[in-house]
This record gives structure tokens, C-alpha cells and sequence, in this order.
């Protein structure tokens, strides 16, 4: 065991003495207490027009985990999470840091400064390139939040490669994704679509939508079969779903590894003009639109989010199918 001891001698006058202990450890061999070491805190930001978006990623902790993120943007707003998003009121300098939490309650914080204008242009509600690796899903995008995604196993869902994949792995499967934290009334949501094999029976539903809540969605889709492709304008309200308008696309013939462009315009309420357009990006973009509609739905005059959507038709008999994304923004 191990102890300690004092003496005071029988001469000392100036009796009594405190004495107080403290940093008391008993080693055994050459082991010594090893501090805890502090988390580095590093991010990446890009800017469009008044908003930023911040990415922590990249911070670690040499001797064990980070347990939390935490951000502050310089106008006295602030989030939490390894990716975040903001707006600022007006264009300037501000200083945005990151905090970030080790296992052990020590902290890291780094600051940078961002500069954000008014948009010249259009404003942009999401942008990503895909340009990470994550599986059983599809992370954050560059800009406009998390992904989130329904039907099917995670393992469906992944991002490598500079790519977003979906995977239709039996027929009459169906897979999406959607950025809810979005939130855009008028909007040209586009994406680069791919597929890794052609239509043998069947066919596949590709689409996106636009002003997407939990009451309804706007969306544009398209029905393609080994002869040929429809583009769909569609509208939902609470479960129901009503075709808008249906046009063939002339020429538009799928062949294993094209890839198309589909996008989606609304603008507008009472009503809401609503066009669509789809090309292989082999070739020129189409000057018009493929189908243009207005519609006067007050359920879907509000601003919502966007989304992807695929589906297998039950009779495709060259299932597994992978959907690739590239290039999207809103």
C-alpha cells in the first residue's frame, strides 16, 4: 500500500502545523498520467450571395472523439451540428467560429471570417456536387441542409465518386431523398440523372420535386420505357396525386450510362406557372420547355423543400438498377 507521515519536533513553539495534501497518484512502473489532449477545430465555407455554408468535418481529437459542434456567425445567430447553414440580413464581413467538444469536456475553437453580398442572380436554395463518401445515405449537401430519404434499406443510399447514388434493387422499388430544411417558393430545381443499364421491360420513374411539404409537392417526372420517354407534371395534396400534363419527349431514348438533365421551374401564385424540360446532355440544352402549366392549388402556393424520386416498374426484369445525381441545384 502506500501512505503518508508527518513529525513535528518536541521542540518546535509554534504548534499547530497544517499540512495539506493534493495531486496525490501512485505510479507503477514508468506509466504516467497522460493529459487530455485538445480538439482541433477546422471548417470549410462557401458562400452564395447572403448565405453560408460551413462544414466541420475536418476537426479531430487526437486521443479520442469529437462529442459536439457548435457555431456562432457573427450577428448573434447560432447552430450546432457538423454542418450548418445561414442567412445574414445584409451583405459584410462577419467572423464565424466553431467550437468543437472532445469526449472529455475539452474544447477547440477556430475563426474565420466570411464575406457575403446580395445575389446578382438568382437566388440559391441548395447546390451539390457530391463531392464526399458516406453510406447509408447522403449526407449534407453543400448547401441546403441534410438529406433525408425514404423508401428502401440505407444501404440503397450512398455518395462516392462525386456522385449520389440510389439503388433500385427489385423491381417495384421506389427511393427518394429530400432536403426539407429547404424552403423555396419560386425555384428552378435541376439535377444531371444517370443509369447504369438500359430499359429490358418495363420502365423507370425519375423525378424531382419542388415546394415539397408534408401537404403536397409539385413534380416533374419522367416515365421511361425501351421506347421512348414521357415527361409528367404532377401534383399531390395530402395523398393524392393529380397528372397535370403528359408529353412524350421526341428523340429521347435511353442507352446504360447517358446522362440527362431534368429540371423543374415554379414561379408564382394564383397561379403557379409550372415548367419542365429534360435533355441528354450529350447534346444541346432545349431552348423551350417540354410541358408548361399554371395551377391555382393554395395548399401549394407556399415555400417547401425538394426531392428526388425513383421507382422500378414490377415488371423490369434487369433489376439491380443504380440512379446516379450530379450537379444539383435549386
Amino acid at each position: 500500500g502506500v501512505s503518508t507521515y508527518n513529525y513535528l519536533s518536541g521542540s518546535a513553539t509554534n504548534a499547530p502545523i497544517t499540512v495539506t495534501y493534493d495531486n496525490l497518484n501512485a505510479i507503477t512502473g514508468s506509466s504516467v498520467p497522460v493529459p487530455n489532449v485538445v480538439p482541433v477545430a477546422l471548417f470549410t465555407s462557401s458562400v452564395f450571395g447572403l448565405t453560408v455554408g460551413v462544414n466541420g468535418a475536418g476537426s479531430f481529437d487526437t486521443d479520442g472523439s469529437i462529442a459536439s459542434y457548435a457555431w456562432t456567425f457573427g450577428d448573434g445567430s447560432s447552430a450546432s451540428g457538423v454542418t450548418a447553414s445561414h442567412t445574414y440580413a445584409e451583405a459584410g464581413t462577419y467572423l464565424v467560429t466553431l467550437t468543437v467538444t472532445d469526449n472529455e469536456g475539452a474544447t477547440g475553437s477556430l475563426t474565420q471570417s466570411v464575406e457575403v453580398a446580395e445575389p446578382v442572380g438568382p437566388v440559391v436554395h441548395a447546390s451539390d456536387l457530391f463531392e464526399r463518401t458516406v453510406t447509408g445515405g447522403w449526407g449534407s449537401a453543400d448547401l441546403g441542409g441534410e438529406w433525408t430519404r425514404d423508401g428502401g434499406g440505407a444501404s440503397l443510399y450512398s455518395v462516392s465518386g462525386g456522385v449520389g447514388r440510389q439503388v433500385l434493387n427489385v423491381p417495384g422499388r421506389a427511393t427518394s431523398t429530400m432536403l426539407d430544411s429547404v424552403s423555396a417558393k419560386n425555384v428552378t430545381f435541376a439535377t444531371d440523372v444517370s443509369f447504369d443499364k438500359g430499359i429490358s421491360a418495363g420502365g423507370i420513374s425519375s423525378a424531382v420535386s419542388v415546394r415539397r411539404t408534408a401537404g403536397g409537392e409539385y413534380r416533374a417526372r419522367l416515365w421511361i420505357t425501351a421506347s421512348g420517354t414521357d415527361l409528367l407534371m404532377e401534383r399531390r395534396v395530402g395523398s393524392v396525386w393529380t397528372t397535370l400534363s403528359s408529353v412524350p419527349v421526341p428523340g429521347l431514348v435511353l442507352s446504360a450510362g447517358d446522362v440527362w438533365r431534368i429540371q423543374l421551374d415554379a414561379t408564382g401564385t394564383g397561379p403557379t406557372t409550372l415548367t419542365a424540360k429534360v435533355w441528354n446532355k450529350a447534346g444541346a440544352e432545349p431552348a423551350l420547355p417540354n410541358v408548361t402549366v399554371t395551377d391555382s392549388t393554395a395548399a401549394l402556393e407556399a415555400p417547401g423543400g425538394v426531392s428526388t424520386y425513383n421507382y422500378l416498374s414490377g415488371s423490369a426484369t434487369n433489376a439491380p438498377i443504380t440512379v446516379t445525381y450530379d450537379n444539383l441545384n435549386a
